[in-house]
C-alpha cells in the first residue's frame, strides 16, 4: 500500500510539475516584444491569472463578453489565446485606435472565422506570404503570416496598415529593455496599465473589473478642496450621473470652435466658468417640435409649411457654475442661445433650454426642469455613474447598444494626488448569461 501511495504521490507530482511548466511556457511566449515602438498607453492582460481566480464561477455563470451565439461557437478559430495580452494604442494615431498579436495555429481557419465572426470580407495578398484584411466599416484590420496575426480597432476608422505590418515583420518593435515594458512585466495583477510615469492595475473578480492607479491631469487646474452639487444626491434613479470640479489648464485656449456656424472662443468661455460642471440623464421625455416642409402649391408657389410633431428625446440636464451675466451675454452676442433655448444650429438633435441664476447656468432637454442649488465637500473631483443595463434596455444610445450588453454598471471617480496626477478608481459590472 506504501508503495501504490507513493507512486500515486509522484504521479501527481510530475502532473504538476508538468502544469507549471506549460504555464510558465505560455508565460514566456506572451511576453516576446510584440508591440510598436510608438506605443503610447499600454494594457497588460493576464488571461491565465482571472480564469484561474474565476474558474468556477465563470463554468458557472460566465459573463456575456465570453460567450458566442452557436455558429461562432462551433467555428474553429484558429489562433491560440495567450497567457497574457498586450492591447496598446500609438502615439501617431487617435487615442481609440488600439492594436494587439495573437499567435496562429491554422490560417485556413482563421480566414473563415475572420470572415463569419468579424465580418471581414476585404482581403489582400502582401509579398512574403502575408494578408490583410478590413471589415466593411474599416474599424477593424488584421495582417497575418503563418504563425502570427496583428489586428487593430480604431473608433475612428484610422488606417492601420503601416504599423500591423511593421509589428508582423518584427520593425519598429519597443525596445525589450524599454522600462514600461520592464514594469508592466513585474506587476502581478489581472491588469495592468502603464502611460508615460503613469500606471496602474486592478484585477477581475465576481464578474466585476475593478482598476485604479495615477492618470496624468492633463493641465486641469484641480482645487484643493472639491466639491459636488447637493443636487446629484437626489437623482437616484438617473442613467448616467457625471460631474467634474476643475478648470481648464492652459491648452487649446487659443483656438476658435465652429460648430454649426456658430463661433466659440475656448478663451473667452474659461474667463466666465467657476470650475464646476455636472450632466445628468433620465429616461426619455416627448418634445414636440416644429418640423418645417417646403411644397408648390396650385399657383406654382414654393410655400413653407408647419407640422408639429412629439419625439421622445433623452431627459438631459448640464449644470455648471459660471459669472452668468457675462457668459450668457457672450453665447447670445454669437447666436448660441436664442431667446430661452439653444441654437438649434449648434445642437440640432433636441431642443434644450436655458435656466439660471446668479451662480449658474443649466441646459436641459426638460423644459420644467428645476434650478437646484446647495453643495457639499468630497475628496474627488471627477466622478462619473452609469446604468449600463438600463441604457442598453431602454435604447437611449443605439449605436452604442452592441457594446453596453457586455457591462452592467460603471463606476469611476478621481481624487488629485498632486499638481500633476490624480488617482483613479474603477468598478465595471460584466453582464451574465
Amino acid at each position: 500500500m506504501k508503495k501504490i501511495w507513493t507512486r500515486l504521490a509522484a504521479v501527481v507530482l510530475l502532473l504538476l510539475i508538468i502544469i507549471f511548466g506549460f504555464l510558465q511556457y505560455r508565460k514566456y511566449q506572451s511576453s516576446k516584444n510584440r508591440i510598436h515602438n510608438q506605443a503610447a498607453l499600454i494594457l497588460k492582460i493576464d488571461l491565465d491569472g482571472i480564469l484561474e481566480s474565476n474558474a468556477l464561477n465563470f463554468w458557472r455563470n460566465p459573463p456575456k463578453v465570453l460567450t458566442w451565439d452557436k455558429e461562432e461557437a462551433t467555428l474553429p478559430k484558429g489562433f491560440s489565446i495567450p497567457s497574457r495580452l498586450f492591447i496598446y494604442n500609438v502615439h501617431s494615431k487617435a487615442p481609440g485606435t488600439f492594436f494587439c498579436s495573437l499567435q496562429l495555429s491554422d490560417t485556413v481557419a482563421l480566414k473563415l472565422y475572420l470572415k463569419k465572426a468579424l465580418k471581414i470580407h476585404a482581403f489582400e495578398n502582401i509579398t512574403g506570404g502575408q494578408v490583410f484584411g478590413t471589415s466593411e466599416d474599416g474599424k477593424l484590420a488584421v495582417a497575418y503570416n503563418e504563425q502570427e496575426m496583428t489586428l487593430s480597432y480604431s473608433l475612428k476608422a484610422e488606417q492601420t496598415k503601416s504599423i500591423l505590418l511593421d509589428v508582423l515583420n518584427k520593425k519598429n518593435l519597443l525596445d525589450e529593455r524599454d522600462q514600461r515594458l520592464v514594469s508592466l512585466l513585474k506587476i502581478k495583477a489581472h491588469l495592468a496599465y502603464i502611460f508615460d510615469a503613469f500606471s496602474g492595475s486592478g484585477k477581475v473578480k465576481d464578474n466585476a473589473i475593478s482598476l485604479e492607479g495615477s492618470v496624468p491631469l492633463g493641465g486641469l487646474d484641480v482645487s484643493g478642496q472639491p466639491y459636488v452639487s447637493t443636487a446629484l444626491d437626489t437623482d437616484s434613479d438617473a442613467l448616467v450621473k457625471i460631474w467634474l470640479n476643475a478648470k481648464p489648464g492652459d491648452f487649446h485656449l487659443d483656438k476658435l470652435w465652429t460648430i454649426g456656424g456658430i463661433e466659440l472662443s475656448a478663451d473667452s468661455l474659461k474667463k466666465y466658468y467657476k470650475g464646476y460642471a455636472d450632466l445628468v440623464l433620465h429616461k426619455s421625455i416627448k418634445q414636440t417640435d416644429t418640423l418645417i416642409t417646403y411644397a408648390y402649391n396650385d399657383d406654382f408657389e414654393k410655400t413653407e409649411q408647419k407640422e408639429l410633431k412629439e419625439i421622445r428625446v433623452p431627459d438631459m440636464r448640464m449644470t455648471f457654475s459660471a459669472k452668468t451675466d457675462g457668459l450668457l451675454n457672450y453665447l447670445k452676442k454669437q447666436k448660441a442661445i436664442e431667446g430661452e433655448r439653444l441654437n438649434k444650429s449648434l445642437f440640432p438633435l433636441y431642443q434644450v433650454f436655458d435656466k439660471s441664476n446668479d451662480q449658474i447656468v443649466q441646459l436641459s432637454t426638460n423644459k420644467d426642469s428645476k434650478l437646484k442649488e446647495g453643495i457639499r465637500n468630497t475628496p474627488y473631483f471627477f466622478s462619473a455613474e452609469a446604468n449600463i443595463n438600463q441604457l442598453h434596455k431602454d435604447n437611449v444610445f443605439p449605436l452604442l447598444n452592441s457594446y453596453l450588453e457586455f457591462f452592467t454598471h460603471l463606476t469611476v471617480k478621481m481624487k488629485r494626488e498632486d499638481t500633476k496626477k490624480a488617482h483613479l478608481e474603477m468598478e465595471m459590472s460584466l453582464s451574465r448569461n
